[in-house]
């Protein structure tokens, strides 16, 4: 969680002097705005707490295989969000809002993780989208991951909008 910690901190300096209006602009109509990118990361984070707490129960999963997690970093692919539930809403979003968000977000990932042990971290598994089934244990890294892909993603909506 520690490298988690460290990328939502690069994410709050990045948005720290945007203005809400700067938050809520589209580079285009096809791209999210930085907020809507913020929003994103709450819901998948949130989600990704509640399935894990539930797959923890489950003991009959096998062992995954580890997965190339560190591919959620190549951002010469474009992925689309793969479920409704962590699809932002274009609604007009404050970084106060956002960062209220996303500290409760992380408070239930942290609630969760501390009631596994290691072992159902190592054992326990649930499905992504992308990579099949994933240990709980790399579901907590690819969380990181994902915002530290999404950081890239707001560095490039800074420079398309104000530069």
């Amino acid at each position: 969680m520690n490298k988690n910690v460290q990328i939502r901190q690069e994410i709050w300096q990045e948005v720290e002097l945007l203005s809400d209006e700067q938050l809520n602009q589209k580079p285009s109509p096809d791209h999210w705005s930085i907020a809507q990118i913020l929003e994103h990361l709450y819901l998948t984070e949130l989600s990704v707490a509640h399935q894990m707490k539930k797959a923890a129960e489950r003991t009959d999963t096998p062992i995954p295989e580890a997965k190339p997690i560190q591919l959620t970093l190549d951002r010469s692919r474009r992925v689309n969000v793969p479920t409704p539930a962590i699809e932002p809403s274009d609604g007009y979003k404050t970084l106060d809002s956002l960062k209220e968000k996303l500290y409760r977000s992380r408070q239930v990932l942290t609630c969760v993780l501390q009631d596994l042990t290691p072992d159902q971290l190592k054992r326990s598994s649930m499905p992504h989208p992308l990579f099949g089934a994933m240990s709980l244990k790399q579901w907590v890294e690819f969380v990181g991951l994902h915002e530290q892909r999404h950081l890239e993603q707001i560095k490039e909506t800074k420079e398309r909008l104000f530069s």
